[in-house]
């Protein structure tokens, strides 16, 4: 993870960092500035979206996480994750 950061790519986590410790501990390793959420659909989930049709309604459950492991606002999560996806498809 280190190298690919490093190298300054981008990586995407999906709604399981809402409740498998394996994404959970990969977002914590990610600068925020290279950090990009996704859905992921359709894609069945588990735990809290079990039974869910997949939808973008999923990223604020993921905002709130990354949010509570970064030790930031969720309005700051929110933005960062926005200027990221800015940044990697050229839009400012």
């Amino acid at each position: 993870m280190e190298k690919i950061v490093r190298h300054g790519y981008y990586v995407s986590i999906t709604p399981e960092i809402c409740y498998r410790e394996r994404d959970r501990h990969l977002a914590c390793r990610i600068p925020l500035s290279q950090l990009l959420l996704e859905t992921d659909g359709p894609w069945p989930h588990n735990g809290p979206f079990a039974g869910q049709v997949t939808t973008p309604v999923f990223l604020r459950r993921s905002v709130t996480v990354v949010a509570e492991l970064h030790d930031i606002s969720v309005e700051a999560a929110a933005a960062a994750s926005v200027k990221a996806t800015r940044d990697l498809y050229g839009y400012k």
